[in-house]
């Protein structure tokens, strides 16, 4: 079994198994009936420390007075997400367009700030990462379709900063998403995990490799 594949809950067996079936992904009721299910306390505990942990990173180790604004908004809701993923092993196609209308204009906005050219390098950065999650999906059978219409918003925003960050990001979900995989002994596992977690891994990596290497990348914000 792939990652990232359904494995679908005994209803849902029950469900295909019935002539008036709905499709796998519109058992939950749609994007919000999928947070209920998944539950609304999870749904927030992710949330929330995503785009706390992501955003604190993104304050003291990014460049410009408002890329820490997207990268936070990114990281919620790419936390929400993950737990969605982590309960149903689906991302629904209107979380993504949420997260691309919240996320996009801001890391644009941020992208502004940094000089402009920052948007071109986010732009390649989402073709890149959305040409190597199509790969894992159709010729190494990792991950699912609703990773790879997700993967370009992060990879965009990230990009926009330095697209290091968003090569580290897509290395270090997959990274964590088989670490996850192994420790959990279950034959598949969500992506949507990794790619929460290893966002503020990515963006300190960048700066710390920068830093260690004395080249020119940012000024940490102070408080």
């Amino acid at each position: 079994v792939a990652l990232g594949q359904v494995e679908a809950p005994e209803e849902t067996e029950k469900a295909e198994t019935s002539e008036d079936a709905e499709p796998v992904e519109d058992i939950y009721g749609g994007p919000w009936g999928i947070i209920k299910h998944t539950g609304y306390i999870p749904v927030a505990l992710w949330a929330v420390l995503t785009a706390a942990v992501t955003g604190a990173v993104s304050y003291f180790f990014t460049p410009g007075d408002y890329t820490w604004i997207a990268l936070s908004v990114l990281g919620f809701m790419t936390g929400v997400i993950a737990a969605v993923d982590r309960k149903t092993h689906l991302i629904k196609n209107q979380h993504t367009i949420l997260t691309a209308i919240l996320t996009v204009p801001l890391a644009v906005w941020a992208g502004i700030n940094l000089g402009g050219w920052p948007i071109l390098f986010g732009l390649l950065s989402a073709a890149v990462v959305f040409g190597v999650f199509i790969f894992l999906v159709i010729k190494a059978n990792f991950g699912s379709g609703g990773d790879i219409k997700f993967s370009p918003v992060p990879a965009f925003a990230l990009g926009v900063v330095n697209p290091l960050i968003s090569a580290l990001w897509l290395f270090y979900a997959l990274i964590i998403t088989v670490i996850l995989l192994i420790v959990r002994k279950e034959k598949s596992t969500s992506f949507g995990e990794g790619m929460a977690i290893s966002l503020p891994f990515a963006i300190f990596s960048v700066y710390a490799l920068y830093s260690m290497t004395g080249l020119a990348y940012m000024e940490p914000a102070t408080l």
